[in-house]
């Protein structure tokens, strides 16, 4: 099997739950650090308000991998909740068509729906509310290829039947939302 981290990106993009966890995917590719080039694969929150960075390796991750998601976390460490938001409205919006762009309002929105804690409405739109600065990191790689690939197209297309397959729960305690490594394999 030939899978690539494209491919994994996408699945996780589309179905974040194939991670066993309940996230919010902000952005992929996310290259919006001064002075560098360097992107992490995908940009989530958390219902807690946790940053996810989360890290795609189609083959065994090496040994500079966790070195390289913590420095991507270190990165968003100082990301505020509106530049949260924009991010968020940005990648979405390039993935729609132009009649149906989302506005700050429907992110905003988006943001209280998802959020476990207290959420206001800012005077612009987007959503007002604590984000921890300490990101969580998720490093994804190894030998699971083949059960991402079965979650994700196992519903015959159909996004719904796969979520309720994959259990659309949210964690029961801070031990269980901590980022779990999840290995996907070389092909």
């Amino acid at each position: 099997m030939d899978i690539k981290e494209a491919e994994i990106e996408e699945w996780v993009i589309s179905i974040p739950e194939l991670l066993n966890e309940d996230l919010l995917v902000v952005a992929s590719q996310y290259a919006k650090f001064d002075k560098t080039a360097d992107r992490p694969a995908i940009l989530a929150l958390d219902p807690d308000g946790k940053l996810v960075v989360i890290e795609l390796k189609r083959d065994t991750a090496d040994s500079t991998t966790d070195l390289q998601a913590i420095k991507y976390a270190s990165y968003c460490s100082t990301i505020s909740t509106e530049e949260l938001q924009q991010d968020y409205r940005v990648f979405w919006n390039g993935r729609r068509d132009g009649d149906n762009q989302l506005t700050p309002e429907d992110v905003g929105n988006k943001f209280s729906e998802f959020m476990d804690h207290d959420v206001t409405p800012g005077e612009d739109g987007y959503a007002e509310f604590a984000l921890d600065d300490r990101p969580l990191i998720m490093l994804v790689s190894g030998d699971s290829a083949q059960r991402l690939r079965r979650r994700s197209s196992g519903s015959n297309g159909n996004r719904q039947q796969s979520r309720r397959r994959l259990g659309r729960g949210r964690p029961r305690s801070a031990r269980d939302r901590r980022a779990r490594p999840v290995a996907v394999p070389a092909g």
